[in-house]
């Protein structure tokens, strides 16, 4: 642990066991939490792929006490690299917890959510997340940011399965499709799951047309550890990045289920919630 993060642990978490709760709502596809950063109130999409808090110049121009922090480079997962200025924010609030000294970036709004209702400010990404046990509740509109001792860690149960260590320091899991076993991301910034045209190509799998451009395959069985929790669809789409992965877990699956990872500990557990569902 860098001793950044854990000077953020100190200061977010005042007491061993402590949970932090943080409310959500799912819009297009994504969970997005309240956070604020002084007296300014923002809405944040809560990124398990990406990598650090984004926020839009817009909104930096709100901020008071933001201190530079050089450039940023980042690779899109269509391989385009992009610089950006970064920043360190003294203290972010979420969920009634304040978070200090979180290191940040400009963000760009992508285009699907450039007119979207109400406007989002910013994603919120892993390398503050991977620092705490998470559990994913889309069924129950909330995100639960554990130490790993708190009696609420109880929902990390179910099925359990062992995260796969990547450079990039995302969260990869094997996952058996049908007869195909591949590596995914697990992605709560993606609005759907996907898988990356080259590997459909590749492992000639059987895609239904959705629309004049895009494609879906259907796979029956979604095989993690011991459980199935297939059936699951996944949109084909031309990704190539990061290396290492096949296809991503998206919007489609943790609408209905409870995902808990606990990245510093290699573990990822999953239970379903067939008789609740999250709401776009």
């Amino acid at each position: 642990m860098s001793l950044r993060f854990l000077i953020v642990l100190l200061a977010g978490i005042p007491w061993a066991g402590a949970t932090t709760t943080v409310p959500i709502e799912i819009q297009r596809g994504n969970p997005v939490a309240t956070a604020a950063i002084g007296d300014v109130e923002l809405r944040l999409i809560v990124d398990s792929g990406g990598r650090l808090l984004g926020l839009r110049p817009e909104v930096l121009a709100e901020l008071d006490g933001i201190r530079a922090a050089g450039r940023e480079v980042r690779t899109d997962v269509y391989g385009a690299e992009t610089e950006a200025d970064s920043f360190t924010v003294p203290a972010l609030t979420l969920g009634g917890t304040v978070f200090r000294d979180v290191t940040g970036f400009v963000w760009t709004v992508p285009p699907y959510f450039a007119n979207s209702e109400p406007g989002i400010d910013g994603i919120i990404g892993r390398e503050f997340l991977n620092e705490f046990r998470v559990v994913y509740d889309y069924p129950g509109s909330r995100i639960l940011l554990t130490d790993g001792q708190s009696d609420e860690t109880t929902a990390c149960q179910g099925t359990a399965v062992p995260l796969i260590e990547h450079p990039e320091g995302i969260v990869v899991t094997e996952v058996g499709l049908d007869d195909l076993t591949v590596r995914a991301l697990w992605d709560t910034g993606a609005t759907y799951s996907f898988v990356k045209s080259n590997v459909a190509e590749a492992s000639v799998l059987e895609l239904e047309p959705i629309d004049d451009r895009t494609q879906m395959y259907r796979s029956d069985t979604v095989k993690l550890g011991s459980a199935d929790f297939g059936p699951l669809e996944f949109v084909a789409l031309p990704l190539v990045e990061p290396e290492g992965v096949d296809v991503y877990i998206g919007y489609n699956f943790f609408a209905k289920h409870v995902v808990c990872i606990d990245y510093r500990n290699g573990s990822l557990w999953i239970h379903s919630n067939k008789n609740k569902g999250a709401t776009r």
